[in-house]
């Protein structure tokens, strides 16, 4: 069965010179009823760029065709496509004729922010560190310590890049991430950024694609309810983290 056209109204241009804005009052409004974007062109001095960074912020899967060059082509360049949809054939986004398989590049693209491509629970090689600010000296113990370890350690701040989203960006490390650890303390429950990454890891682990280790800095509760049947580790110091960690790989 096909789907219904539904018409969306907006209010009309004041004037000659407002046409500019009611144009993007459209583009903002459309996001709220989006599931994913298709980008093509666009000007990166004119709206574009703001719709694509606002469709980054909030979570929507980019389609962005880079043939013609402009604001899709800078969110294609922005992304390692081979190393977070192996097997996705990106070469398809460069091209005209790409276009064809656009619905089929959103599905994956939709399934892979959950249920992506690593089946191998036993693999733990990258680790996000998610963290509150106030308690970075934990994450930073364990980043060195794991470092020795020949492993990789991914601490959010530090994926943030100048051209991109910071939601974006973190949430790319969390998707290549086999292990997302968790500096629970009252800092972290208060902060909306470390709730944003909880969220995502919990709907990685509950279809076993990300493993979660959640150590308990202060004894305060563990608030999410989708979090509550994973055990955390009460630790004190950030030497206490070290040895608790080392037990586990």
């Amino acid at each position: 069965m096909q789907p219904v056209p539904v018409d969306y109204f907006y209010p009309q241009p004041e004037n000659d010179e407002s046409w500019g804005q009611a144009w993007l009052l459209c583009q903002i409004q459309a996001l709220e009823y989006a599931d994913a974007v298709v980008a093509v062109g666009g000007r990166v001095s004119k709206t574009a760029m703001t719709i694509l960074h606002l469709a980054e912020a909030r979570s929507l899967p980019i389609i962005p065709f880079a043939f013609m060059k402009g604001a899709a082509s800078r969110v294609f360049e922005r992304r390692d496509w081979k190393q977070l949809y192996p097997g996705l054939d990106s070469q398809a986004l460069q091209s005209e004729q790409g276009i064809s398989q656009a619905m089929v590049i959103a599905d994956r693209l939709v399934s892979d922010r959950i249920a992506g491509r690593r089946r191998d629970s036993q693999k733990t090689e990258k680790f996000f560190l998610s963290r509150a600010a106030a308690d970075s000296v934990y994450a930073e113990t364990l980043a060195n310590y794991l470092k020795q370890r020949g492993l990789a350690p991914v601490v959010g701040d530090s994926t943030i890049r100048d051209e991109r989203m910071v939601q974006s960006t973190i949430e790319d490390a969390i998707l290549q991430s086999d292990v997302f650890v968790v500096f629970w303390s009252q800092a972290y429950a208060a902060s909306r950024w470390c709730y944003d990454e909880l969220d995502l890891a919990l709907e990685r682990e509950r279809v076993g694609e990300l493993q979660i280790w959640i150590f308990n800095l202060d004894g305060s509760d563990i608030v999410p309810r989708g979090a509550r049947h994973l055990a955390p580790i009460r630790v004190r110091t950030p030497r206490e983290l070290v040895q608790a960690i080392s037990s586990f790989l």
